[in-house]
This record gives structure tokens, C-alpha cells and sequence, in this order.
């Protein structure tokens, strides 16, 4: 739920370019933040696969179809075939909602080996049930803040404005 997360200021929303990621590094969290057809987009930047770092990744629409439901979960054995470098994504479920015959959502691909993460949950693309973080985020003001669950609830307010700019390194 987004009243569980701490929102953080990132700076101004016209920072992050169209279609492009950028690199986040805030108290242990190491984020890609992209800007897709206007909207905000942030997720963990290393990819579940094999570690690739997922701000450097292309965005593509990918093409769903709007009635499929993924009941799909990964052992892992599959797990370890496909090569991920931590535990098993828990089991998940989600159902694709939408009145036309397809349609498309957007995605990163890690630049590394191709495999996309859907950017408005984290689902991979490639192998349903597994997934990566992803956090909300909103713009007020002009100003982006993304939404980060920390330890403690007093610890936001020591940030300073902008304290989590951006960075580009990876």
C-alpha cells in the first residue's frame, strides 16, 4: 500500500529524459527511474537475472493480451536454469485488465542478456512469477518523489531537499 512507503524528493520531474533511465542511489536503495509516454516509472535497478544494471536498459511497449491471467509460479530448479543470481520470487498472480483485442505496456530490458521487467509492477517478461521492486512514485509541484519503505519513520525528515539527486553513475 503507498501509505506504508516514505516519499522522497527526487528534484524536478524535467530531470528524468523520455524513455531513458536514471540511476538513484539513497540510503541502500539503488533505483532506475524512467519517464514513459509522461509517466514516472521507478524500479530496483539490478536486474533479477544476473545482476545487469537496469537504468541503462531501452523501454518497449510489449504486447499483452488483455484477458491472459498468469497464475504462473517459478521453481527453483527453474530458477537456477535461467540463471538468477538470488532466491525464488515468491509465487504471483496478476490479472491484465483492458478492453481491446491487445494492448501494450511498458517495459525495461536489461542490457545485459534482453530479459524486460514490466515497469508499473516488476513482473519479467520472460518468466512469469518472477519479479523485481518497484515503488511508487508522484509529482507535486513539478518536483518527483518516489516512494521508499525506510526503517524508520523520523528518518525522512532529516533529508535535505534534493539529497537523492540522480546520479549517473551505476
Amino acid at each position: 500500500m503507498e501509505e506504508d512507503y516514505q516519499f522522497v524528493e527526487l528534484g524536478s520531474a524535467e530531470i528524468i529524459p523520455e524513455d531513458k533511465g536514471q540511476f538513484l542511489d539513497f540510503r541502500g536503495f539503488k533505483i532506475a527511474v524512467f519517464k514513459h509516454k509522461g509517466r514516472f516509472f521507478a524500479i530496483d535497478n539490478r536486474c533479477r537475472h544476473q545482476g545487469g544494471p537496469l537504468c541503462t536498459g531501452d523501454i518497449e511497449d510489449i504486447s499483452v493480451d488483455p484477458g491472459t491471467k498468469c497464475d504462473a509460479t517459478v521453481s527453483a530448479p527453474a530458477i537456477e536454469a535461467a540463471g538468477v543470481t538470488d532466491e525464488a520470487a515468491p509465487p504471483t498472480s496478476s490479472n491484465l485488465s483492458g478492453s481491446s483485442a491487445t494492448a501494450t505496456r511498458p517495459a525495461v530490458v536489461c542490457p545485459w542478456h534482453g530479459w524486460s521487467f514490466f515497469l508499473d509492477n516488476g513482473d519479467c517478461h520472460q518468466l512469469p512469477g518472477l519479479k523485481t521492486v518497484t515503488y511508487p512514485t508522484r509529482v507535486v509541484n513539478g518536483m518527483l518523489y518516489v516512494g521508499l519503505k525506510l526503517t524508520t519513520p523520523s528518518s525522512v525528515s532529516s533529508v535535505e531537499p534534493n539529497s537523492a539527486k540522480p546520479s549517473q553513475q551505476h
